[in-house]
């Protein structure tokens, strides 16, 4: 299903996964976390943008979108019910709404996949190498 997820939304592959990483972070997401890092590494995101992703807002690494979409992905993770329109607004004008609501759709798969992976203590395969 998590593949289903992130190929058929048809997302920017380097938004979906800063958004997954933000996920990640927000909720402390160890398992997730460097299997994403992996992932966003080959896509050509490099290790010191990576390394900003904690302070994305003061990051000249990334663009405007990007950091719109890191802060829904933040925010829908601490509080959904309670993202402010200058939150969404910004990330659904920029994508319209089949991209947005694929966005929401995988914040949304993926917090779901750290409440599970966390709680069951899934660890990364041991021969698994932060790239």
């Amino acid at each position: 299903m998590a593949d289903a997820v992130r190929r058929a939304s048809g997302l920017d592959p380097r938004l979906r996964e800063l958004s997954i990483l933000i996920v990640c972070l927000s909720l402390g997401n160890r398992y997730e976390f460097g299997r994403h890092w992996n992932l966003a590494r080959r896509l050509g995101v490099t290790r010191q943008t990576l390394l900003d992703l904690w302070d994305f807002e003061e990051s000249d690494k990334f663009d405007a979108l990007e950091k719109a979409a890191m802060r829904l992905a933040r925010d829908a993770t601490r509080a959904p019910e309670q993202v402010d329109p200058l939150i969404w607004d910004p990330v659904h004008e920029s994508l319209g709404d089949q991209q947005a609501l694929a966005l929401l759709f995988t914040i949304g798969w993926y917090n779901m996949s750290a409440r599970i992976t966390g709680p069951a203590k899934l660890q990364l395969e041991p021969d698994l190498e932060r790239l």
